[in-house]
């Protein structure tokens, strides 16, 4: 069987694009694994929720790929809450 030129572009087209693709993977990849080893307690539910997801996408949610346990530091908001206690904003006019 013989390719048209307009079947062999496209084909390499789409060769090209699984290769961007594999490579966008590699970078997520490379995100995931930074983050993971510079945390002290890291989870797989702070990287991705796979049950949170897999109801996102049920429910036919856009944003399914947003899906991760959300963290608020306790110890982060009360240094922030003690740093700001008194702070009186100042606006100066021109």
């Amino acid at each position: 069987m013989s390719w048209t030129p307009n079947e062999y572009n496209a084909f390499i087209k789409g060769a090209q694009q699984r290769e961007a693709d594999q490579l966008e993977k590699l970078a997520i990849s490379a995100v995931f694994n930074a983050k993971a080893n510079n945390e002290k307690r890291m989870s797989v539910r702070k990287l991705f929720d796979a049950d949170k997801a897999h109801k996102r996408i049920n429910s036919q949610s856009e944003n399914w790929k947003e899906s991760k346990e959300t963290v608020i530091s306790l110890k982060q908001y009360n240094r922030m809450k003690k740093a700001l206690k008194g702070f009186k904003p100042t606006f100066n006019a021109l």
